[in-house]
């Protein structure tokens, strides 16, 4: 965990990598459901990492992955991230049944 203040609350920084995720998400999910359900998983994943960040830590270590990653769970997805002293960066957001050995956490 980085210097200074990991249990304050952080800024938050989604990485482009981790919109595309969650605008693929979004686009399945209009599909296979209707854009009802898409449009209530938006608003469920934008409030949850607004409160990652706002926690300011948190999430399981994902270290074997990428050093410094975490993760954390909402519903079927897999949120990805790190924490800097300032901010919770969201690297990815992916299914959970998804490869992440195949993935760049970069």
């Amino acid at each position: 965990m980085p210097n200074g203040a990991p249990l304050s609350p952080k800024r938050l920084d989604i990485s482009d990598a981790a919109r595309a995720d969650i605008r693929g998400a979004i686009g399945y999910l209009a599909r296979e459901a209707g854009n009802e359900v898409a449009a209530r998983f938006l608003e469920h994943i934008d409030a949850e990492l607004i409160k990652l960040a706002d926690l300011g830590h948190g999430g399981v270590s994902r270290e074997w992955i990428s050093t410094g990653l975490r993760l954390h769970v909402i519903g079927q997805y897999c949120v990805y991230f790190r924490l800097t002293e300032s901010a919770t960066r969201i690297v990815r957001v992916l299914h959970g049944a998804q490869d992440v050995n195949a993935v760049s956490f970069d």
